[in-house]
């Protein structure tokens, strides 16, 4: 880096440590959700759906 530009560099730097390095756990915590897609929550209803039928034919 020149050193003219060195003062702008070291301005950069700081904001992406305090943006993002800085905040990696708090960003990394809301990442997702908790929802499913929609294949995802098709695989599971299939699957809870298969499971209960199972479960009603070994009631009788």
């Amino acid at each position: 880096v020149d050193s003219a530009d060195r003062a702008n560099f070291a301005k950069v730097v700081e904001a992406i440590k305090t943006n993002f390095n800085d905040r990696h756990d708090e960003i990394r915590r809301h990442w997702g959700g908790g929802l499913l897609g929609s294949k995802s929550a098709a695989r599971i209803a299939k699957l809870e759906k298969a499971k209960a039928k199972e479960l009603a034919q070994k009631q009788g």
